[in-house]
């Protein structure tokens, strides 16, 4: 009799750590597996009211006009300018930063990994030809081989297949000052899905290391967001 108690107690024990093992690990796992959507707005919605394309317009106005964005090292520059239920993330023209931003409850942000833009003033010949201008501007997208996106330990690699978006027609003044010149950006852009209060780690990266390319010529980046969402 005792033998069979011993039994059923071993027998129940195991079973409550199959299932608290299941009840711990099955969010992580269901994280590992999930796809890009899970995280992101697909490329053919309209998040709050805006096409990708549109989108991907005002990233680039927002962070062009503003191109201390792109150098800050510390995140000092993240919370100014920012209006509504979107917030811009640049990553960086080159190097490695780690950046800490407080964003507010229930905003998605918006990130572009890797992107190009072109229009008249930077490449004369196109003028203001918008078929011109769109293909310059895939061209040097073209060139970056490794850009990925890194959400809470939960890497996408795959970007160009996901969110490759070329943006509409649109005015910019770039530099600062002058213009504007009618501007086409192309890249990858992803509006990320309002994060769960509490701390969250953001990683964007791309870079350009094709066989042949000259050291000098090949350029990455790596900025990471240590985001606190309250």
């Amino acid at each position: 009799m005792q033998n069979q108690l011993d039994s059923f107690v071993v027998t129940r024990l195991l079973f409550s750590l199959i299932a608290a093992f299941i009840l711990l690990f099955t969010p992580l796992l269901t994280l590992a597996t999930a796809g890009p959507d899970s995280y992101f707005y697909p490329a053919d919605s309209n998040p709050f009211g805006k096409s990708y394309p549109e989108w991907a317009a005002t990233w680039l106005k927002f962070v062009f006009e503003n191109p201390d964005r792109l150098s800050d090292k510390t995140g000092a520059l993240c919370a100014i300018n920012q209006t509504g239920n979107v917030w811009i993330l640049p990553g960086a023209s080159s190097g490695e930063f780690s950046r800490s931003c407080t964003i507010p409850n229930g905003t998605a942000i918006l990130i572009s990994p890797t992107e190009g833009f072109c229009n008249k003033q930077q490449t004369p010949s196109v003028g203001d030809n918008e078929v011109e201008i769109r293909k310059c501007a895939k061209e040097d997208v073209d060139e970056d081989t490794h850009s990925s996106t890194t959400i809470d330990g939960v890497k996408i690699s795959n970007l160009h297949d996901v969110n490759r978006i070329q943006s509409v027609l649109f005015d910019l003044k770039y530099p600062p000052g002058q213009g504007p010149y009618k501007t086409i950006t192309d890249g990858v852009f992803l509006m990320l899905k309002p994060l769960s209060p509490g701390n969250h780690t953001l990683i964007q990266e791309a870079g350009s290391d094709k066989p042949g390319v000259p050291a000098d010529q090949a350029w990455n980046y790596k900025v990471t967001y240590n985001l606190e969402v309250k």
